[in-house]
């Protein structure tokens, strides 16, 4: 019990975004239309199983508004009750694709749908793992782990602008006493929104070494990087507020970057729940989770050639990505975009008919000019080509071994 009161009595209140929050375990909150979001956990995602906690009250101006044991999980009629309400269809829908990614069928967190999400929910929630990372992802998923709460009542005492909220550990020691440890407290003011910040310093990266044999590293291949955004005052606070980012990519150049903003609000959603923006392609899978990172000259997500090709583009393409921030309420925050160049940094094929001329003290060597038409007659007769009929310009040539197919690894020069 030592332990655990040491732990909870290191609390360090920070005002910004409506923050409380120590090294091990955070407290905060948002305003929005829909009422005040509030989210908690502890960094790991659960609270330490050998504790003597008994239970975790949520005030609010001294009232207790919700009570629960610690590593509590709703019951299925009460993730059913919570899903229910119409504005939670789209988050359910985000929550049934989570399950479908899962690739521990052995859990048996997998094969969730409309009519078995309750009890998907539960089994896939008694898995610290799963539960760590998708509480992240969903903020209604956090709900039913009592690690959030939305508070619809929204007025404040007389003469005040903010609501106090107060979040306690409870230890009942005998029948006559218990022990309160204040886990955290912030103050949030209902009429303001709080946004999250934009990333900084987002841009391509190249992962080679110039000097090194592997410096095609980065041949058709895009590495973007980025850090949270806000100064020194406020950038922790912005990156607990922050669930992760998305990544779009325009489908055709332009020569300016898209107003992210107004495409999203004429933008649909598809069947898991996700945006779906006509002249956009979302390049990652799923939320890009990051901490607090400053090394900017480290990859972060890597959009792979295989990616690229289904998507058509070639090297030397360019087009708008947009990065944005998600916070822990599932909104998005303000886009930043970059025009990035597909980089094209294949080696040049190794010339044939190398010779050397000795005249005068002097070397001179020469070699037949390699272009794809005498790559193709110095190799027709031992390698099978692809596309040489329909190269053009911007292509490269593609082949395989004579007793291969085209479609299946074909080999570019």
């Amino acid at each position: 019990m030592k332990k655990i009161i040491i732990f909870l009595i290191m609390i360090i209140g920070v005002t910004l975004y409506g923050v409380a929050q120590d090294k091990t375990f955070y407290f905060i909150g948002k305003s929005t239309q829909n009422g005040i979001y509030l989210r908690w956990d502890d960094t790991e995602g659960n609270f330490p199983k050998d504790s003597n906690i008994s239970l975790i009250q949520l005030k609010r101006y001294n009232k207790v508004i919700l009570e629960f044991e610690p590593n509590e999980i709703m019951s299925e009629d009460e993730i059913k009750a919570l899903y229910s309400n119409a504005q939670n269809i789209n988050s359910l829908k985000q929550v049934i694709s989570i399950i479908a990614k899962n690739s521990d069928a052995t859990s048996g967190c997998t094969g969730a749908n409309m009519s078995n999400y309750a009890t998907k929910i539960k089994e896939c929630l008694s898995n610290d793992f799963w539960r760590y990372a998708s509480l992240k992802l969903n903020f209604n998923l956090a709900q039913v782990s009592y690690r959030a709460y939305l508070d619809k009542n929204t007025s404040t005492k007389l003469n005040t602008n903010t609501i106090d909220y107060e979040l306690n550990a409870i230890t009942i020691i005998d029948d006559e006493h218990n022990q309160t440890q204040r886990l955290g407290k912030i103050s949030i003011n209902p009429k303001k929104s709080n946004r999250i910040l934009s990333a900084e310093k987002f841009h391509q990266v190249y992962q080679r070494k110039c000097n090194a044999p592997e410096y095609a590293k980065d041949d058709y291949t895009i590495a973007l990087t980025w850090k949270n955004g806000g100064t020194k005052t406020d950038s922790f606070a912005n990156s607990m507020m922050i669930s992760g980012y998305d990544i779009y990519r325009d489908k055709q150049y332009y020569t300016n970057a898209q107003n992210f903003s107004s495409l999203l609000n004429s933008a649909t959603i598809d069947d898991n729940g996700e945006y779906q923006i006509p002249s956009l392609e979302k390049v990652n899978n799923s939320l890009i989770l990051l901490s607090n990172q400053e090394d900017t000259n480290k990859a972060i997500f890597l959009e792979t050639k295989d990616r690229l090709k289904k998507a058509g583009l070639k090297p030397d393409d360019k087009r708008w990505y947009y990065l944005v921030p998600r916070d822990f309420t599932g909104a998005y925050g303000k886009a930043t975009a970059k025009l990035i160049t597909i980089p094209n940094l294949l080696p040049p094929p190794t010339p044939w008919g190398v010779k050397v001329i000795e005249d005068n003290k002097k070397m001179e060597l020469i070699w037949e000019n390699v272009n794809a038409k005498s790559y193709f007659n110095h190799y027709k007769n031992n390698k099978k080509f692809c596309n040489f009929n329909t190269l053009n310009p911007k292509e490269r040539l593609l082949f395989v071994d004579r007793d291969k197919s085209c479609g299946n690894n074909e080999i570019e020069v």
